[in-house]
């Protein structure tokens, strides 16, 4: 058996550990490796891009193939539309990191934290931000938190809410509202996508601000945050909502390539006519094959009863992958999977 596994020198003058490739001894200084502890300070970035890629072959009852139309593009589904070829023509397989969500897990965000350090009221919010400009109906992320004096906690008694208050929190005394400061066209909508727990925590607003005419209009938003010796803490964020596209979308959360199948069965009708059903749904990102010229990559996305494919009439946000990717230098030493 080959030398597989060397901590130390290997070569002249390349200190480090060092695990190489089946069959191929690592004291061999021009094999490939299997892993290189070098590698995460020296990698150098041979090519990086993006892409949208639609599930293949959906269409709706009348056999026409559907759309999804992102900031003004639309993308059709096809036979090969959830395929993408990222060439690299390195003559090897190089190490490469993937990464893909859905059309859902994208929005818009406030750049930055906002986090008040002192208590205020809801005339005068300790932190105040300008937020984007997005369409109607696109949701706005607003990542929060709060700085407490020595000793206070959170009032641990869920809001009360009320008319105002379009988002509470169960558990302790934190809520969102629309802001007086909004025009009067505009409403709002919205829920905490993750819940503000401590003081040394950090909560997600999700909101929708919505025109209810015209074509533009203000909206404003209020999280209140209650210590347990009654103080406030305010955060303000304000911005404008049009009825144009606007671009500058940014992904929530990602994921590594992976797919997975879901499988349910169902029994349905009177007990002398009963039927099973096979409800099956596949989802994810999958590397097909990484070649010395290119890595393939795949969008995987089916639902079917009892094998036969489910059809619409549009394709929604969680249908569709965006994806980006970064291509290094280096031969890939992770059996030709991604970071």
């Amino acid at each position: 058996m080959a030398n597989r596994v060397l901590l130390g020198k290997r070569g002249t003058s390349d200190f480090g550990l060092f695990v190489s490739r089946s069959g191929d001894n690592v004291l061999t200084t021009t094999n490939p490796l299997s892993f290189d502890s070098r590698a995460p300070t020296s990698l150098t970035v041979n090519s990086f891009g993006q892409g949208i890629l639609v599930p293949s072959g959906l269409t709706n009852s009348g056999g026409t193939a559907l759309s999804y139309t992102f900031e003004g593009t639309s993308y059709t589904s096809s036979s090969t539309s959830g395929q993408a070829s990222i060439t690299h023509n390195l003559g090897y397989v190089p190490a490469y990191a993937i990464r893909w969500n859905t059309a859902a897990e994208m929005g818009f965000r406030v750049p930055t934290a906002l986090i008040p350090t002192s208590d205020n009221d809801e005339a005068s919010a300790a932190v105040e931000a300008t937020g984007p400009t997005v369409k109607s109906g696109d949701d706005v992320y607003v990542e929060f938190g709060v700085i407490l004096d020595s000793g206070r906690t959170l009032k641990n008694t869920g809001h009360p809410g009320g008319t105002s208050y379009f988002a509470t929190n169960p558990n302790y005394w934190v809520g969102a509202l629309r802001s007086t400061s909004s025009s009067s066209n505009v409403t709002i909508s919205g829920s905490f996508d993750d819940h503000l727990v401590s003081g040394t925590d950090t909560g997600v607003l999700k909101f929708n601000p919505t025109l209810t005419s015209g074509t533009t209009g203000t909206y404003a938003v209020l999280i209140v945050i209650e210590d347990n010796v009654g103080q406030d803490h305010w955060i303000k964020v304000e911005g404008t909502v049009t009825s144009a596209t606007q671009t500058g979308k940014a992904s929530l959360k990602v994921w590594t390539p992976g797919y997975a199948v879901r499988q349910d069965y169902v029994v349905e009708g009177e007990e002398e006519e009963q039927e099973e059903n096979e409800w099956s749904h596949t989802a994810g990102l999958d590397i097909v094959s990484t070649t010395t010229n290119a890595i393939n990559i795949e969008y995987l996305y089916e639902r079917t009863v009892s094998n036969d494919p489910e059809t619409g009439n549009s394709i929604g946000d969680s249908t569709v992958c965006f994806y980006s990717y970064v291509i290094f230098t280096a031969p890939n030493f992770l059996n030709n999977r991604s970071f």
